[in-house]
């Protein structure tokens, strides 16, 4: 699932959140899922700053389950991406490990797949000692990150996750669903034109022997244990078949490529779903 549809989902549930108040010494204190609700609506968002790890997680339960839009939303995970580059997993636990910190304590496979009324008063007593183990390296990481941070930045950040926790747009679903069904129809008539099992396509060997079949040679390229087809569809190979003037040939490729790449119908079908969904936040 992805990050959307997990915290959309019906049967999502919050098993507890983790505060450290600034203003009160950064003192932090857990709060177990029915009180989540009455302890954040104490607070005046629309004067108050939150530091999440992965904003986009936190900050769209916070607005699609209680309703809530913090003035302005600091996230490590983007700070980070941005002073330490891409090149570098940017989880919480990888920058402790980066930053010379002891890790995370969160015993994640202990009450994964577990609803709240199944957890012991042990165990919620350890996930949220380690909820608070989280604030703690996430507060670290931030003031580490921050010292040389461009100040024009946050503001960047604040936009970007605001995009992803507040939605302001609406999908067509009737309009995903016949891109979906046009991307299905085109690959099965190209599938029926060919006369060949779609196996034939996904496998790069036997798409090489039916263009040989054509009497076309398939070129190659360099990998990374010697030689592989170049049936990429950047490859100037598949770009030469696609123009072909022989029908048969570029119906080959199209179906090649359509078996292959499945974006459009995948993205079609993902923003379907979300618009059904819909833009609905809790009030």
């Amino acid at each position: 699932m992805t990050t959307e549809s997990y915290i959309r989902d019906p049967r999502f549930e919050a098993l507890g959140v983790g505060l450290c108040e600034q203003w009160r010494g950064r003192k932090g204190w857990w709060i177990e899922g029915p009180q989540i609700a009455k302890v954040l609506q104490a607070y005046d968002w629309d004067n108050t700053a939150v530091l999440m790890h992965h904003a986009h997680f936190d900050g769209l339960i916070l607005s699609h389950h209680y309703g809530i839009k913090p003035r302005f939303i600091y996230d490590t995970l983007s700070m980070a991406r941005l002073q330490l580059g891409n090149h570098l997993s940017v989880g919480l636990e990888s920058l402790a490990r980066h930053y010379g910190l002891s890790g995370k304590t969160v015993p994640y496979e202990a009450f994964k797949g577990k609803r709240l009324a199944q957890l012991s008063p042990a165990l919620l007593g350890e996930l949220g000692a380690g909820c608070l183990r989280d604030i703690e390296l996430a507060w670290d990481i931030f003031n580490r990150l921050a010292v040389d941070f461009p100040q024009e930045e946050y503001a960047i950040i604040d936009m970007t996750v605001r995009m992803f926790t507040e939605p302001k747009l609406e999908g067509d679903i009737d309009v995903f669903a016949r891109v979906w069904s046009r991307e299905r129809e085109r690959k099965l008539e190209l599938l029926a034109e060919l006369q060949i099992d779609p196996s034939d396509l996904q496998s790069a060997d036997r798409f090489a022997g039916h263009l040989r079949d054509h009497g076309i040679e398939p070129a190659t390229k360099p990998g990374k244990n010697g030689p592989i087809f170049a049936f990429a569809k950047t490859d100037d190979f598949m770009v030469e078949l696609l123009e072909s003037d022989d029908e048969q040939i570029r119906c080959l490729a199209e179906a090649r490529l359509g078996l292959k790449s499945t974006a459009e119908q995948t993205r079609a079908e993902r923003l379907g779903w979300m618009a059904v969904r819909g833009m609905k936040r809790a009030d």
